[in-house]
């Protein structure tokens, strides 16, 4: 889709789970993000896999561009509320210590 490739970004999906991997800046080990479940009714857990323990600022877009959510990843496991928002895309911004993007989608899907 065109939002997630405006970050230059490409996206892995496998089994409904989106992955991203960040480039660590101090170490050549990737950091990988996992949010589960996506699609979800509004709660996210997001889990931080060989995380350098360095703050992650995380914000989240709806599909007109507009910030809807702005937090800090500051732990491997994360809950992410997000039930306050309606069902559609939105995208996952990360910003990692180095000043590295990074994104991928949110489903949000309400019964």
């Amino acid at each position: 889709s065109s939002s997630a490739s405006m970050f230059g970004e490409s996206i892995i999906l496998s089994h409904g789970v989106q992955q991203v991997f960040l480039q660590s800046c101090s170490e050549n080990e990737k950091v990988k993000i996992l949010a589960t479940p996506n699609p979800s009714e509004g709660q996210f857990t997001i889990n931080l896999i060989n995380w350098d323990e360095k703050e992650i600022n995380l914000n989240v877009y709806d599909a007109l561009g507009r910030n809807v959510f702005v937090s800090n990843i500051d732990n491997d496991q994360t809950r992410l509320n997000l039930s306050h928002l309606s069902s559609g895309v939105y995208i996952m911004s990360l910003g990692y210590h180095c000043g590295y993007i990074s994104a991928f989608k949110l489903l949000i899907n309400k019964k």
